[in-house]
């Protein structure tokens, strides 16, 4: 009897779905400073308080892990995801070298999300005449959104802070000065 080793198309196709690339910008967050920084992007924010961050997401959790692929297919990356020391509020942080300007970019991820998302918010400018990101609020089921959109040479950036929507009017100050405190490291910000 003859051994083969062809491998079924479908059985390298399902592989293939169930494995997450590496990241194409390599970020780091360093845990004992609460700071993430990319200098491919050329980005870098430090959070408030005690959060799990995690860069790559080969080693997120199956959920983010699942998100990552979906955003790949799209030609975006995952940047980070984490939660704080507690679990009761999220972060995430996506890329793409889409060289848009803020609004348009903000403005497309949201008609593009426009079917999961209630209680939408309009588009507010944090900081106005600064140059300060863009915020976007919305509720996806029993979750409050605050979503910030920012331009760095070419990269379309966007940062989305989430929690239960009872909790979410005593953190959105917190969200918005780590908003502020997301900075251009690689030249300024469009």
């Amino acid at each position: 009897m003859k051994f083969s080793f062809r491998i079924p198309v479908t059985v390298v196709i399902l592989f293939a779905m169930n494995c997450t690339p590496p990241p194409r910008y390599d970020g780091l967050y360093v845990d004992r400073d609460c700071f993430y920084k990319n200098y491919d992007i050329g980005m870098t924010v430090r959070f408030p308080g005690k959060w799990r961050i995690e860069t790559d997401p080969r080693k997120m959790n199956r959920s983010a892990r699942s998100f990552a692929r979906s955003l790949g297919l799209f030609g975006s990356d995952l940047l980070f995801s984490g939660v704080t020391a507690d679990g009761n509020q999220a972060v995430r942080c996506i890329v793409e070298n889409a060289n848009m300007t803020v609004s348009e970019y903000a403005e497309g991820v949201r008609k593009a999300n426009r079917r999961e998302v209630n209680d939408d918010s309009e588009m507010t400018v944090i900081e106005p005449g600064s140059g300060g990101p863009i915020r976007w609020e919305y509720s996806v089921g029993a979750y409050r959104f605050a979503e910030y959109f920012y331009k760095f040479d070419t990269y379309d950036i966007r940062m989305a802070f989430w929690t239960n929507r009872s909790t979410f009017e005593r953190f959105r100050s917190v969200y918005d000065e780590t908003a502020k405190a997301v900075k251009n490291v690689s030249g300024g910000p469009d």
